[in-house]
């Protein structure tokens, strides 16, 4: 708390200064003295973001998605999905000898000592099978579920001062956000069971199995725990720099060799993303939660493959989210209305996924819906840069307080617009030209929908009690 919000003072003060020093400098030194204060403040928020890690981490990488904040700002926060500072080899020694009874280069043929990637909860290492098997091996970090619980103290304040300002603004009394806490909640425990992961991993494994663009690493069980997880080792580059060498028509030298041409890969790499988060949710009745760009590589084209595109490989399934058949079918037929701009059947879906209570009014909800969905709403190629989000954000802000209206909000969206936000981004960075309407109406109207039964809860822990 007091990281967070020392970080707060000074990007504040820095921005207000600048404001006030402002007039007194010529145009051409205004901006460069604005560009030096973005650069200062992202180096500031990289730095503590990474020494919180744990799941604050993750809010750094969800900030370096945002692409409504300044450019030199995202560049530097990219960093935080790739260079988080790992920890020493002695403490990943030690988890290996709780896990295994045995270091881990008595566990693998090979171990390297140094970590190639380092998130919030965990590190992970490349080591190699006694059968030569390259694996990634993920080891949790020995206090991640004390970082869970610590951040956890964070949020409910954050959400508790929420409340407040929903109950200033919108004189919304009954403002209830226990169970978006208790879904963060729930879901931060389930990173840091690696059984979890690895039966996640197996299940996506099985889901795309005939999806020959898209890859899931294989579980190596022998080699796994609670708290170790070994997982094929896949050979690709980075999401984003796959984007930076499609958006820059001088820059060769990507270690992959396709046939096709940037301009082919990157409308490639879009449609593939769409069809990989709906495919998901409407058809499997689940998604992968976590879009950072550290949990995507692009791999190089499939054996036998004519057409020489890449290949799409997901990694990490810590956060995998599931759902009811009857919520995949409300927000289905949601989607169709509001699309179809059938206004006078929506307010029955509106109360089903729970975005409104009975009694209230849909007209309050239908713009905003039709504003959220503006780029789906035409049946031909949206272009993603002409979206104005900070306007599209003001009307809808305007929208709610001229009503003085909030509308509810339900778990089971977290992680949707988690993805939501995860796709756009990427949409943005690839200037992509794109018929998102035909891409989900060939879901939600053409196919079967995914009518399982969904996920019991899984249970947050409780700390323990102190002894009197």
């Amino acid at each position: 708390m007091l990281k967070l919000g020392g970080l707060t003072t000074q990007v504040s003060a820095s921005y207000f200064l600048h404001k006030v020093a402002s007039p007194f400098l010529s145009e051409e030194r205004r901006e460069a003295a604005l560009v030096a204060k973005h650069l200062k403040n992202a180096a500031r928020v990289l730095s503590v973001f990474k020494q919180l890690k744990g799941p604050l981490l993750k809010v750094g990488q969800m900030l370096s998605q945002q692409e409504f904040l300044p450019g030199e700002f995202l560049r530097a926060l990219t960093d935080l999905h790739s260079n988080v500072p790992p920890m020493e080899y002695p403490v990943i020694r030690k988890q290996f000898m709780k896990e295994f009874k045995a270091p881990p280069e008595k566990v693998f043929k090979s171990f390297e000592k140094e970590a190639f990637a380092a998130a919030s909860l965990g590190q992970v290492h490349r080591a190699e099978l006694p059968n030569g098997t390259t694996v990634a091996v993920k080891i949790q970090y020995p206090d991640a579920v004390k970082l869970v619980e610590s951040d956890l103290g964070v949020l409910k304040t954050g959400i508790a001062l929420l409340k407040g300002v929903a109950a200033d603004l919108f004189r919304e009394q009954k403002l209830d956000l226990s169970e978006v806490y208790d879904e963060i909640a729930e879901n931060l425990y389930r990173e840091v069971d690696y059984e979890l992961e690895a039966k996640n991993a197996k299940e996506f494994r099985q889901l795309f199995k005939d999806e020959e663009d898209i890859v899931v690493p294989r579980v190596y069980e022998d080699y796994s725990t609670g708290r170790i997880l070994a997982m094929e080792y896949l050979e690709g580059v980075p999401i984003l720099e796959f984007i930076d060498w499609v958006m820059d028509a001088q820059r060769d030298g990507l270690p992959l060799q396709f046939s096709s041409g940037k301009a082919e890969c990157g409308q490639w790499l879009a449609e593939r993303l769409g069809n990989f988060y709906w495919r998901q949710f409407f058809r499997f009745g689940l998604i992968h939660g976590d879009p950072h760009p550290g949990n995507y590589l692009i791999l190089g084209p499939g054996r036998g493959d004519g057409n020489g595109l890449p290949r799409l490989g997901v990694i990490d399934y810590g956060c995998v989210r599931r759902f009811p058949g009857t919520f995949v079918q409300d927000m289905a037929g949601l989607l169709r209305t509001v699309i179809r701009g059938e206004k006078e059947n929506a307010g029955p879906y509106y109360e089903r996924v729970g975005l409104m209570l009975p009694g209230e009014d849909p007209n309050l909800l239908w713009p905003i819906s039709r504003v959220y969905l503006a780029p789906l709403l035409e049946d031909q190629p949206f272009e993603v840069r002409s979206l104005d989000v900070i306007r599209q954000g003001t009307g809808i802000a305007k929208h709610l307080l001229r009503h003085r209206y909030l509308p509810q909000y339900q778990r089971e969206f977290v992680f949707i617009d988690r993805n939501v936000v995860g796709f756009w981004s990427y949409l943005m960075k690839l200037h992509a030209r794109i018929n998102l309407h035909r891409l989900l109406m060939s879901y939600i109207a053409e196919g079967p929908l995914y009518d399982g039964e969904g996920e019991p809860r899984y249970p947050v822990r409780k700390g323990k009690k102190k002894k009197k």
